[in-house]
């Protein structure tokens, strides 16, 4: 199972995309997957706060526009930032609209306590585990990754892989790091990473064991 987490919502993007030209289950969604998370302290901290205290009022910090210069989607139907104060300020800006209600605001509740839940019981679980990052990883964070998932699951199998642009392939037992040049159909970059052949490097990933 490929588990994104992040940095922004290109690998689950990508993912699916993969799935559905396959004819697989990409899965449902996870807690991560569309979240902007500018380290890996935003998804290691999430070990250390139970969903309640995550999503209480105080700890959702309500910010400006996403795009306030679009003309689309104008007024109160234009997307808002979202930071999650105990994940380190984790962005979300496809949850909330400007004006948004309180039932919809309930329901973006409902929605990552489920993603939270499913997240951890992934975790619980007999299946291999591909969590993937486009964005650096230090051997420090992938150690304190590693040994919170170990203290939910001590039987986990997974590998914490790190998506990279100017570091070389390595592989510590469970931290891989893949550098992202070969897979590179062109040299353009777009922030949904579309330059990058997703289908070899998905088809790479899945055959680590």
């Amino acid at each position: 199972m490929i588990i994104s987490l992040g940095n922004n919502c290109a690998i689950r993007y990508m993912y699916v995309k993969y799935c559905k030209n396959k004819k697989i289950d990409s899965g449902p969604n996870n807690f991560f997957d569309s979240l902007s998370t500018h380290s890996m302290s935003c998804i290691n901290t999430i070990f250390n706060n139970s969903i309640d205290n995550i999503l209480i009022s105080e700890n959702i910090i309500k910010g400006g526009l996403y795009n306030p210069n679009t003309s689309k989607g104008n007024g109160g139907n234009q997307k808002i930032k979202i930071y999650f104060k105990l994940l380190d300020n984790a962005l979300s800006i496809h949850d909330l609209y400007k004006n948004s209600s309180v039932r919809y605001y309930n329901k973006f509740l409902e929605k990552y306590k489920r993603k939270y839940n499913r997240f951890m019981d992934n975790i619980r679980s007999n299946e291999i585990l591909y969590f993937i990052r486009s964005k650096k990883i230090t051997q420090c964070e992938a150690d304190v990754f590693k040994n919170f998932v170990y203290e939910i699951n001590p039987n986990c199998t997974f590998f914490l892989i790190c998506l990279a642009k100017d570091d070389a392939d390595n592989i510590n037992k469970e931290f891989i790091t893949i550098n992202l040049k070969k897979y590179e159909k062109s040299c353009k970059y777009d922030y949904d990473f579309s330059n990058i052949d997703w289908d070899k490097l998905f088809d790479y990933i899945l055959l680590i064991k």
